[in-house]
């Protein structure tokens, strides 16, 4: 009996679009939930790139004007060429204004191309080096501060980094010191969420002190007017597209906030995070988007209907069939441009412009759908979609529709359709595929730059996180195996994340209890021998062993390759205990993980390994690890995340006393075998174990009928287990007993005695011991 039949295991995510699993009490039933990628890069990335690597640039552009994975690395080795060319032509006492402006620029853009290549930590670790003597001003006092609004977009860089290393803030960790300043990094890879908090409390008191650029006005360019006439006057106001980044980074930050406190908490997140959205589209909206001579004024947002059609610029369908035909801007001719340089600049806004809608779009749609609004939540990504409908080139258009498919097929998942939700995920891996190999780029690390300098990142891996998990809840483990394997053999920040660990680990268990399914059914499969037309024996068709690992390999085949994947099936097993000792040692990094749900599953499965690989010495050590570090005395709580929580730590206990009772017994000592499921010695302790095992109280049972079918199957494991223990303490009469209550309670859930019956198999063996063979044989036909 393999562990996913008895506990769930917490989810692991990834970056920018994610799915998270969430506990539940039924392992069939996980319920994703996701942050839908943003396309923020597109919307950080609007500083200009250095002149020193233009040249370098244009020798290795694309037909598409997009940069592949040799331009990348050009362009670093030109920024850093930079770098010290500006460093070298002013002294330390002499830096000026302009000189350190140069100086920030020059990181930022390097700060992109780190993120581009996949290198977050040292992304964080450059831009932190930055931006904090600017936030500790008393720290700084000796130099020259850069630009604010430069600042500025260095710290939205950070937040990206941080929120793409940790998904939610379970996946980091947050020390006590209080002193912001000592915010350090571990082993060159693990930050403390301290820093994302510093750096965005920083912006939201800055933000508001910066200035709006002077833009030309619609009616200045459309009657030719000179630049020193159109100049419109920004009247002091904070720059709007920083304003528009910080309320989506604010609303960002309040879904990676989503699995923290009790209920009323993690409500109060999403109604901040719903209502950041709702400012930055009106941002959008009466800020950001280009206003032409004849455009009437903006409509607010005041509703859902309006944001969609704001959004869009047209009308829509809604539920009802009626159509909403608010205009909410002029639908005039575009007025004649200036020149070719003005065109170009309008291009490149535009798009900047197209990737900020689709951004507060997919994340009003991530809100919707997490609120259970899955019409509003597939309209707006549909509404997402139709902006890139602009005649981009087709490798753009593949990246958009990568995420495009990834969203739809997350709220199809959340939805309970499956079968939608692999089939969008297969067409967004497609999708996201051509989009990387029409640059050329190889590398799932890598981005590519559009030629306005905006970075455009790779989502495959993103999406295999997706797939994976749907392909784990719908139980096709060979997808997710190779999922899974892909990511973690390509990313770095995958090898460093225990769940993932995890979870791959969950689809080779999975996988190796199907193999020993199909090899069972194989040896029932049997023909008659005749000789002379008289019945001499039986032959079986097919030989098996319950140990699946017994011809594999000493040494795995290196992970996602194709020996690896052709031959997963039969070293399931032995990769199950590979990437169950890398999550081990990941979790053992810090001991704060000692009661964590995670740690306690990795435990739980590595036993299981072990028990199914025959080292039932270590089984017995991981089982009572979980044993002993099981708090199931907490308060009672009324909030649902809790009470699922304290569900799964009862499981967790009492699945390690079913793992602990067998690995005694198969040591040759049944007395622990028994004391361990007995527990406390009371009359009802068989019972408590059954429902902690499922679960599922008595009470849940009475009104349920698939809670009785499961607390049923929980009860005939426990009396299964007794009654071994009972035969090795050779006491048959209770062994008897409980095997034939067993078989009564398997018979309450099992509409067929067809199949593998462990409640048969223990009672057929207590009737041999006994001498009973007539008995013993009647019932091996009446299973046939």
């Amino acid at each position: 009996m393999g562990p996913r039949e008895l506990y769930d295991v917490t989810g692991d995510s990834e970056a920018a679009m994610r799915l998270m699993v969430s506990e539940s009490n039924d392992s069939s039933e996980q319920t994703p939930q996701q942050e839908y990628n943003c396309l923020l890069l597109a919307a950080l990335a609007t500083s200009t790139t250095p002149a020193s690597s233009s040249k370098k640039k244009k020798k290795n552009k694309d037909s598409n004007n997009n940069v592949n994975e040799n331009d990348v690395s050009l362009l670093d080795e030109s920024l850093e060429d930079a770098r010290t060319v500006v460093r070298n032509s002013h002294s330390d006492n002499l830096r000026n204004r302009c000189a350190t402006t140069e100086d920030w620029i020059l990181a930022y853009n390097r700060g992109l191309v780190l993120l581009s290549k996949g290198n977050v930590e040292e992304l964080i670790r450059e831009a932190w080096s930055y931006l904090k003597p600017v936030i500790h001003v008393e720290s700084s006092s000796q130099q020259q501060s850069p630009p604010l609004e430069l600042a500025c977009r260095m710290g939205f860089l950070i937040l990206e980094g941080m929120l793409t290393l940790y998904p939610t803030r379970m996946h980091g960790r947050t020390s006590e010191t209080k002193d912001t300043e000592t915010i350090k990094y571990e082993n060159r890879s693990s930050f403390d969420l301290r820093l994302l908090d510093t750096v965005l409390a920083w912006l939201e008191e800055n933000v508001e002190l910066t200035k709006a650029p002077p833009q030309p006005t619609a009616a200045a360019n459309y009657n030719h007017q000179s630049n020193a006439t159109a100049t419109a006057s920004t009247g002091g106001a904070p720059d709007p597209q920083l304003k528009f980044l910080l309320s989506l980074y604010e609303s960002r930050v309040n879904f990676f906030e989503r699995t923290t406190g009790d209920a009323t908490v993690r409500d109060k997140h999403m109604r901040s995070a719903r209502k950041e959205l709702k400012q930055a589209m009106e941002i959008f909206q009466h800020k950001l988007r280009p206003e032409r001579a004849d455009t009437s004024s903006l409509a607010s947002l005041s509703s859902f209907s309006e944001e969609v059609s704001a959004a869009t610029g047209g009308s829509i369908n809604y539920n009802d069939g009626k159509q909403n035909t608010m205009p909410t801007r002029a639908t005039s001719p575009l007025p004649p441009s200036g020149g070719s340089s003005s065109t170009k600049s309008n291009s490149q806004l535009s798009r900047i412009l197209q990737g900020q809608n689709q951004a507060a779009l997919n994340l009003k749609a991530n809100a919707e759908q997490l609120k259970g609004n899955v019409k509003k939540s597939l309209v707006l990504c549909s509404e997402a979609q139709s902006l890139n409908n602009d005649g981009s080139s087709s490798n753009t258009s593949n990246y958009y529709d990568a995420i495009h498919q990834n969203n739809l097929g997350i709220v199809y998942e959340s939805s309970g359709k499956s079968h939608l939700a692999l089939h969008a995920f297969s067409k967004a891996v497609r999708s996201a595929i051509e989009s990387n190999n029409s640059n050329g780029n190889g590398s799932s690390n890598i981005c590519t730059f559009e030629s306005d300098g905006t970075a455009r990142p790779n989502v495959t891996l993103h999406v295999l996180n997706n797939a994976a998990v749907c392909a784990l809840k719908s139980r096709n483990y060979p997808a997710a195996y190779e999922c899974y394997s892909i990511g973690l053999a390509t990313s770095n920040s995958w090898r460093k994340r225990p769940r993932t660990w995890l979870r791959l680990s969950e689809s080779c268990i999975g996988l190796n209890a199907k193999v020993q399914k199909e090899r069972t059914e194989g040896v029932s499969k049997c023909s008659k021998v005749e000789v002379d037309g008289k019945a001499k024996g039986v032959l079986l068709t097919k030989t098996g062993t319950n140990n699946i690992n017994n011809t594999a390999p000493k040494v795995l085949p290196a992970l996602a390759s194709p020996e690896d994947i052709k031959t997963i099936r039969e070293n399931a097993l032995m990769r199950a205990r590979m990437a169950l000792k890398m999550a081990l040692d990941l979790f053992g990094e810090d001991c704060t993980y000692s009661d964590e749900l995670e740690l306690q599953s990795a435990r739980l499965s590595f036993a299981y390994v072990c028990l199914e690989d025959m080292d039932f010495k270590t089984a017995l050590e991981y089982s009572m690890l979980v044993l002993n570090n099981s708090n199931t005395t907490a308060a009672v709580s009324e909030d649902p995340s809790e009470l699922d929580r304290q569900t799964m730590i009862k499981r967790h206990a009492a699945t390690a006393r079913m793992y602990a009772s067998e690995a005694s017994a198969s040591l040759g000592d049944p007395l622990a075998s028994m004391k361990i499921l007995v527990g406390d010695g009371k009359d009802d302790a068989f019972d408590r174990l059954s429902s902690d095992l499922g679960g599922v109280t008595i009470g849940m049972a009475s009104a349920n009928n698939k809670a009785k079918s499961r607390l049923a199957k929980a009860q005939t494991m426990v009396r299964c287990s007794a009654s071994a223990a009972s035969a090795s303490l050779g006491n048959l009469t209770a062994s008897k007993q409980l095997a034939m209550s067993a078989q009564a309670m398997e018979n309450s859930y099992m509409a067929s005695r067809e199949g593998t019956s462990q409640a048969r198999k223990a009672l057929i063996y207590c009737m041999l011991r006994e001498g009973n063979h007539g008995a013993a044989l009647t019932l091996l036909r009446s299973a046939r």
